[in-house]
């Protein structure tokens, strides 16, 4: 709601306002850590994956870009398809 409520405010400026939500990502030694979280996420998520950060990382360039001008008040999740997976 902060976003959105800060895109509402600051719209009129000319200043977009969005989020970026990653969910699990990849790390190291995250298998060795966190190994039936590893298995069960990539088991349940549509990607069989985990979250790359860089495709966090290309997730905020791509709103920091011109490509994303008309794009305000938004949180995009970045999980591998598991926010709409009936999974949990």
């Amino acid at each position: 709601m902060l976003t959105k409520s800060a895109a509402q405010e600051y719209g009129h400026l000319g200043i977009c306002i969005n989020s970026v939500s990653p969910d699990l990502l990849l790390r190291n030694n995250i298998q060795k850590d966190l190994p039936s979280g590893v298995k069960n996420w990539q088991d349940k998520s549509p990607m069989k994956k985990l979250v790359n950060p860089k495709d966090v990382a290309n997730t905020a360039i791509f709103l920091a870009s011109d490509f994303s001008h008309s794009i305000n008040g938004e949180n995009i999740i970045v999980d591998t398809g598991m926010s709409c997976a009936q999974a949990w």
